[in-house]
């Protein structure tokens, strides 16, 4: 959701300066029927084909993680295009250099509160479509 505040009327005659502020706020729904899943990274699949690597979220929830995501072993940085990934979408991430030899990765979740959570290691899948 986005909050913006509304300008005060100016005086006549009179200089002023106005600001506004506007406030990005995440809202994530959760749908009655669907069980709380405290760690729903781990339901994250990331894959490396050619020479993207993606993840994709399968699942039914929201999940919240920082932009930058660690390559393993090397110990180089992707970038994620944003900070959560909806249900059923795929991001794909920006690499610096090649991806060959790169295993794992290593995120930094968010809970849905927006805490951070311990740091996670997932296995990346190569060739898959």
């Amino acid at each position: 959701m986005s909050f913006e505040g509304i300008p005060q009327a100016r005086a006549p005659g009179r200089a002023t300066i106005g600001i506004t502020l506007r406030q990005n706020l995440p809202l994530i729904l959760h749908p009655r029927g669907l069980p709380l899943h405290h760690s729903p990274w781990e339901l994250l699949k990331w894959k490396h084909v050619g020479e993207a690597l993606s993840v994709h979220n399968d699942s039914a929830y929201v999940v919240r993680l920082a932009p930058e995501v660690l390559l393993l072993p090397q110990k180089a940085l992707a970038t994620l295009p944003r900070t959560y990934i909806l249900p059923g979408e795929a991001l794909t991430l920006s690499v610096e250099g090649a991806l060959e030899g790169v295993a794992a990765v290593e995120i930094q979740p968010a809970t849905v509160y927006g805490f951070s959570a311990d740091n996670y290691r997932a296995l990346i899948n190569a060739g898959e479509g």
